[in-house]
């Protein structure tokens, strides 16, 4: 989601970066154990009243302080979290204790920079009280997010100060809390690195926390709405109307256990190549260069990773066989036509062994791969067509750009027909 921000200080453009739509599985209680929990801090603000004015996401948080009453402080990392009422104080604590662990994941061990406070003088913040990061709890607000609320002018990327919107009662309570707060956490860090690159970047990669960081696998239930989708582009921006951007954290999933031996060291080296000009591509790009390929010449062999979904094997994703199988087209003779985006990819089951042949000439600038699942000695082969294919193979059919690419210049929805023709 893109929104405008405008705050006393600053009038910018803003994204922000909700969590993924759908059912969450905690149970909306927001409770647990939190390195938060206990006696009142030094910070800590518990006089009252309770605010009874209801609260929307149309409101700016920084703007009306007088809504949140209530606020916490972590007593050691520089966070504020603010509530609304007093029965609230619970939960507010136990949300102090996920973020000072997501903070101590995140930047102290994985690497990554830690978020900007928000001071700019003695006594000039640009939100709240202190020049302590904000997190303000809504409930009912059934959504979670961080927005900025103020550039670092002197430096020469695209930084910002950010704040946390997060309502800890619904979907995102409950065991649910926790890899939230890891998930907007992450945000939070993006917004030291990178706050312009594509959409997608930033929600596959605070999803791939969930899982990778915070060993967590609610986010599964994205996966979904890629098996709904396999021949939509991978860095398409579907603009939240799907949770289609959360379930490619798979993409980077892949990338860790096919090229990085397991290692997230990679992960955190991807975004810091994000500060300046290059896009998150550019920098995955450098991080594959050793292993002989970039980011446009890996989605082939990652589709034929997501033809392995839902199958238990030692190959593939570590928990796909808890993964939805992506369905078959069945095919067995005649012409087919299928229609991916650019770096889409179509899945075809073979009932008939048939010479498989390409119908057509290939736009220039593109070019069609087709792979066999299971392939003659190993997980998959990259074909050569015309070539006869055994009944019950599984088809990947990729349309992949010739030459360099790059997502600011050649990303676009457009559809590509490709037609096969099936001889037996």
């Amino acid at each position: 989601m893109i929104r405008a921000l405008l705050s006393s200080l600053l009038l910018l453009a803003v994204a922000a970066c909700d969590k993924p739509v759908g059912e969450g599985e905690g149970e909306g209680e927001g409770e647990g154990e939190g390195e938060g929990e206990g006696e009142p801090g030094e910070g800590d603000d518990l006089v009252g009243p309770d605010s009874d004015v209801t609260v929307n996401d149309g409101v700016e948080p920084c703007d009306h302080p007088n809504l949140w009453p209530y606020s916490v402080v972590s007593t050691k990392r520089p966070m504020r979290v603010h509530f609304r009422k007093s029965d609230e104080l619970a939960v507010a604590r136990t949300l102090v204790g996920h973020l000072d662990e997501a903070w101590a994941v995140e930047v102290d061990t994985l690497g990554m920079p830690p978020p900007y406070t928000d001071e700019f003088g003695p006594t000039s913040f640009a939100c709240g009280q202190d020049g302590r990061i904000d997190v303000f709890m809504i409930k009912g607000l059934e959504a979670a997010f961080v927005d900025v609320i103020a550039s670092i002018e002197d430096t020469p990327i695209d930084d910002y100060s950010p704040y946390m919107v997060i309502d800890p009662f619904g979907v995102y309570g409950g065991d649910y809390l926790r890899p939230t707060t890891f998930h907007e956490f992450h945000h939070m860090t993006q917004a030291v690195l990178d706050w312009s690159d594509a959409t997608n970047v930033y929600e596959m990669s605070a999803t791939f926390v969930e899982e990778a960081v915070a060993d967590d696998h609610d986010w599964e239930f994205t996966l979904e709405d890629l098996v709904a989708h396999p021949d939509w582009s991978i860095d398409r921006d579907d603009e939240y109307e799907t949770n289609f951007m959360y379930a490619h954290a798979l993409y980077l999933i892949f990338l860790q256990h096919h090229f990085f031996d397991g290692d997230i060291s990679f992960f955190v080296d991807m975004w810091k190549g994000l500060a300046g000009e290059p896009d998150y591509q550019d920098s995955l790009n450098v991080l594959l260069a050793p292993h002989g390929t970039t980011f446009a010449q890996t989605v082939p062999r990652y589709a034929r990773w997501l033809a392995y979904m839902g199958v238990d094997d030692d190959m593939h994703f570590p928990r796909g066989s808890f993964y939805p199988a992506i369905p078959r087209r069945s095919v067995d003779s005649g012409t087919v036509t299928v229609s991916p985006m650019m770096l889409g990819s179509a899945y075809l089951e073979l009932q008939t062994t048939a010479l498989v042949s390409l119908v057509g000439d290939v736009p220039a600038g593109y070019a069609v791969v087709v792979q066999q699942v299971p392939g003659a000695s190993a997980d998959g082969d990259v074909l050569q067509l015309p070539v006869a294919v055994n009944a019950g193979k599984t088809l990947v059919v990729t349309v992949v750009p010739v030459g360099d690419y790059d997502i600011n210049d050649h990303r676009d929805d457009a559809t590509f027909d490709v037609r096969l023709r099936f001889t037996p």
